[in-house]
């Protein structure tokens, strides 16, 4: 099987993260400012098959766009454009960053830990890949 990538896009940076190719497991493998992501892709699928990208798609309270969707939009539409066989998923992120730093709360790690963006943009673009691969049968049917 192939690999599933999703993203976490945000102004300054892009958590990444990736399944193992059986699609069991979602680990973090990278963060990237948004101008070195795509050399990150490039080089990433060199050595791995990927069969869908995932990115989140900021959605506020009300589900509403939030000040971030365009952006997040447009990563989505250049993916589609550079990787043209690569489908890519727009996923609905609410929560994302609050469920990070929950995690990061229950593994007791030190309060510099936990305010390290990077972290949290690593572990939210786990958090989405995770409800990816649980309500991607649901999801596609939307």
């Amino acid at each position: 099987m192939k690999r599933v990538i999703s993203f976490d896009v945000g102004t300054k940076r892009i958590g990444i993260a990736a399944t193992d190719p059986l699609q069991l497991l979602a680990s973090p493998i990278a963060v990237c400012a948004p101008n070195e992501v795509f050399a990150f892709i490039y080089h990433y699928l060199q050595e791995n098959e990927v069969e869908q990208f995932v990115v989140g798609l900021p959605i506020d309270m009300q589900g509403k766009p939030s000040h971030a969707h365009a952006i997040a939009s447009q990563f989505g539409k250049t993916l589609t454009k550079k990787f043209t066989k690569i489908p890519v998923a727009m996923v609905d992120e609410r929560f994302t960053s609050q469920m990070a730093l929950q995690s990061l709360q229950e593994m007791q790690l030190k309060k510099s830990k936990m305010k390290d963006k990077k972290l949290v943009d690593a572990i939210s673009a786990v958090i989405l890949l995770e409800y990816y691969l649980q309500y991607r049968p649901t999801l596609s049917n939307e």
